[in-house]
């Protein structure tokens, strides 16, 4: 078992991006970094068309059941993050550019990092990969663990209380759907389906997050690091030009951060 996780893991990593493998693949996999061909990006903006509508059935919903205050409560929830999911998605694609600029600096200082020969920046980025994947993969298995437990619950529900189970036959009470929405026909025996991909696009998008702001932290240590011996030291300190070169290097470095 354990040896067939590390193998799935492995297939994660990519050799031309030591840090970013795992969460590129993953917002490939969901469409958050569109695929190049065009039939590959009218699959992706269909379902996210399909997604969009679906929320505003959500809010179909909450009209029409606004007086019930309980199921209005229920769907509001979901509707947030959804409607968050969405736009976070959009996100993504209307700054696509802008987006693909930090994964190709973030690739590319890391790679640098990682061939210096400093051991300090060497033990750095050791230390902050080693950190994200903990943080990656622990959030992908807690996200999934949510969803698929919002998934189930009707039908444990329905399994697991023979009062409401008969409630449900008799007609005194409605069947637990996933996620409450208004459509012409009955969707009472559709799937989870939405929601386990809406639970992808979560994962992919916040863990991402976490690695860049993890990478930048680091990044802006080594830079804090650099900037101590700008002048060498009080017992060995750095001729002009050497300290003008320090400088210029680590200006550099701030003004790239800061774009």
């Amino acid at each position: 078992m354990t040896s067939t996780i590390q193998r799935l893991l492995q297939k994660l990593e990519d050799p031309k991006r030591p840090l970013l493998g795992p969460t590129i693949k993953w917002l490939k996999l969901y469409g958050l970094i569109l695929p190049r061909t065009r039939k590959g990006k009218m699959i992706y903006l269909s379902i996210l068309t399909v997604m969009g509508l679906f929320i505003i059935s959500e809010y179909v919903d909450m009209i029409i059941m606004r007086n019930d205050v309980n199921h209005l409560l229920l769907n509001f929830k979901y509707s947030m993050l959804s409607s968050v999911n969405v736009i976070k998605v959009i996100t993504m694609y209307a700054w696509h550019k802008h987006w693909m600029g930090i994964f190709k600096f973030t690739t590319r200082v890391d790679i640098e990092r990682r061939n210096s020969p400093d051991p300090i920046y060497r033990e750095t980025v050791r230390k902050y990969t080693k950190y994200c994947r903990i943080i990656t993969y622990i959030y992908w298995f807690l996200g999934y663990c949510t969803v698929i437990m919002i998934v189930v619950q009707p039908a444990a529900k329905y399994l697991l209380s023979s009062t409401y189970r008969q409630n449900v036959k008799d007609g005194t009470e409605k069947f637990l759907e996933v996620v409450n929405s208004w459509t012409p026909f009955d969707k009472t025996t559709m799937s989870g389906v939405a929601s386990l991909y809406s639970g992808g696009w979560i994962t992919s998008y916040d863990t991402n997050a976490f690695v860049l702001m993890i990478f930048f932290r680091g990044e802006l240590e080594l830079l804090r690091r650099d900037c101590r011996s700008l002048f060498g030291t009080e017992e060995n300190p750095v001729t002009k030009e050497e300290a003008q070169k320090r400088i210029d290097h680590c200006h550099q470095r701030h003004n790239d951060i800061l774009k």
